[in-house]
């Protein structure tokens, strides 16, 4: 297979239309001074609105997209969306970097140039997107999980020319890559976590005695699910509901992070990151 290279391209009429959907966002009441007590704080997200409307610079950060190596490739008559950084070493080691949500491969543009560059331990890297993410084609039809993703995966690596590799990943791209390493041993000879979801809640007994400080972080983590889990289920039993309008998304966004508008998720996603996670072309 010959690679497809890509170029980022969103139409003006896209862009217009966006910025008539925030120009008529139709606020929702709130309670006075209830702040963040009820969910997002409605000035606050207008303050996000206006940023989204009036400041943000889409042209530049597409220019900017651009300057990466993107490709295409259509596996199994699905199109997804990737990056390859080759190293000039011909003896570097091939690896696959997964993302996670609800990120893309934004998460992964400062250490893929780093691991291809390297003069010491240079890779080549794949960095795909996940199905529905960024510029991969949206699933159309139920089984899109996991281990089928691993599966494109694999045959993507292959496709490119490595039958051997490492695979990386962190939340959702933990799942992928440990599928990879399971199901496709002869490929993927070693394997790297960050962030595996559930790892911070091992399974226990119920007949093992808890110390004091496993009994209350048992009991912080349900109140957080109980306070501020409710994207998560949503999500896990009805996502198409959250497919609608965009600033009710960036505030979905926001809200199942944390409870307040500081901290680095906020800034690092209201305040200038590229908008280009599976939700950022409804």
């Amino acid at each position: 297979m010959t690679e497809q290279r890509f170029t980022i391209s969103v139409p003006d009429e896209a862009l217009e239309d966006l910025h008539r959907r925030l120009r008529q966002t139709r606020w929702p009441d709130t309670v006075s001074n209830s702040g963040w007590t009820y969910g997002l704080d409605v000035e606050w997200m207008q303050s996000i609105a206006g940023y989204w409307l009036n400041q943000y610079d889409w042209s530049a950060q597409q220019r900017a997209l651009n300057e990466y190596p993107h490709y295409l490739a259509v596996i199994d008559g699905f199109r997804i969306h990737y990056l390859h950084f080759r190293s000039k070493d011909p003896n570097a080691v091939p690896v696959v970097l997964t993302h996670g949500w609800p990120g893309s491969f934004l998460e992964l543009l400062k250490v893929a140039p780093m691991l291809a560059h390297s003069t010491s331990d240079p890779f080549h890297v794949v960095v795909p997107s996940l199905p529905g993410y960024a510029f991969s084609e949206r699933p159309s039809s139920p089984g899109m999980n996991t281990f089928r993703t691993a599966d494109l995966w694999v045959k993507l690596m292959r496709l490119v020319g490595y039958d051997r590799f490492v695979a990386q990943g962190g939340d959702i791209g933990a799942n992928v890559s440990s599928v990879m390493a399971w199901k496709h041993p002869e490929c993927v000879f070693a394997l790297h976590l960050n962030y595996i979801p559930g790892s911070y809640r091992p399974w226990v007994d119920e007949a093992t005695p808890l110390r004091p400080e496993e009994i209350a972080f048992k009991h912080e983590a349900q109140n957080w699910y109980d306070e501020k889990g409710g994207y998560w289920h949503v999500q896990a039993t009805q996502p198409q509901t959250l497919g609608f309008a965009p600033i009710r998304l960036s505030a979905w966004q926001r809200g199942s992070s944390t409870s307040t508008a500081t901290g680095p998720i906020a800034m690092a996603w209201s305040r200038g990151a590229s908008p280009t996670t599976s939700y950022s072309r409804t």
